[in-house]
C-alpha cells in the first residue's frame, strides 16, 4: 500500500482500490477534483479498481473494519 498525503486530506493505494480519507470539513473543488482523477488514471490505467471515500473522522472506523487488498 502506498499513502499520498494532501493538504485537503490523504489517499491510499491498493492494488486493486483506492481509499480518500479527506479531512473534516473539506469542501472538494475541482481542482482537487481532477488530481483525484489523474492519480486514479495513472495507477489503474485501463484495469477495474474499487473507490472508497470517507471523512478523516471515520478513519479509525475505516481502519477497524480491516480491508486487505
Amino acid at each position: 500500500m502506498e499513502e499520498i498525503q494532501f493538504d485537503f486530506g490523504k489517499i491510499l493505494i491498493h492494488p486493486s482500490f483506492i481509499v480518500e480519507i479527506i479531512n473534516e470539513g473539506v469542501m472538494m473543488d475541482y481542482e482537487q477534483m481532477d488530481l483525484l482523477y489523474q492519480l486514479s488514471s495513472n495507477y489503474y490505467l485501463n484495469r477495474p479498481f474499487g473507490y472508497i471515500s470517507c471523512t478523516s473522522s471515520n478513519e479509525s472506523e475505516l481502519a477497524q473494519s480491516k480491508v486487505k487488498s
